[in-house]
């Protein structure tokens, strides 16, 4: 019976070790193009930048494209598209705002 009783206990442990490991959480500023649409729209049309949108538009000005070593503006807007594309509950309309208005901008 103790024999029993202790694999119990193990199995258990490891069980609840797992779980544990199972529920961390990415971090917070992980890439969410939904996120990112949301803040961008609302900037693009005046409202400024919410505290909450920080990372959201870090995520955005972090992708830029070189070409030659220098920063190519055409390929960076593209890269951003493609990224924004990755919110399939975002209009067509919404992202041309976005990307018209912040494609091809380097910095904030």
């Amino acid at each position: 019976m103790p024999l029993l009783k202790n694999r119990t206990v193990r199995l258990f442990s490891a069980a609840a070790m797992m779980t544990c490991l199972g529920t961390v959480s990415a971090p917070s500023h992980a890439s969410d193009p939904c996120e990112t649409v949301l803040c961008l729209a609302g900037m693009a049309m005046g409202a400024g930048m919410a505290s909450e949108c920080s990372s959201a538009v870090s995520d955005y000005f972090s992708i830029v494209k070189f070409k030659h070593g220098r920063p190519s503006l055409s390929r960076t807007a593209k890269a951003r598209e493609s990224f924004l594309d990755g919110c399939a509950g975002a209009d067509s309309d919404t992202l041309e705002l976005v990307n018209s208005s912040f494609g091809r901008v380097l910095s904030l």
